[in-house]
């Protein structure tokens, strides 16, 4: 497969790891919202060790790392940005 081919493939992968991350932030703006409104801490590690765990058996052992390391950004950006959401009558 030619180079171009090729980048072609990766653009659409992009744009659709593009949608999915909207996605996902989406999902944690309202995981973030219902925290709040239940007094509970933005960080749960325990989850987050699950949830790495079960990702990283999804991938293949020379990916693992890899994953995990993009997961691990993945979490602190989603903590982040449930920390910086508008509180309620606040703008």
């Amino acid at each position: 497969m030619e180079l171009e081919a090729l980048r072609a493939i990766m653009d659409e992968v992009d744009r659709e790891l593009c949608a999915c991350f909207q996605r996902r932030m989406e999902v944690v703006a309202r995981i973030g919202a219902l925290k709040r409104t239940k007094g509970l801490d933005v960080l749960d590690r325990d989850r987050e060790r699950e949830k790495l765990g079960e990702l990283v058996r999804l991938v293949t052992p020379e990916m693992a790392p890899h994953v995990t390391r993009l997961y691990e950004l993945l979490f602190e950006m989603s903590r982040e940005y449930q920390e910086n959401l508008p509180q309620e009558g606040r703008p």
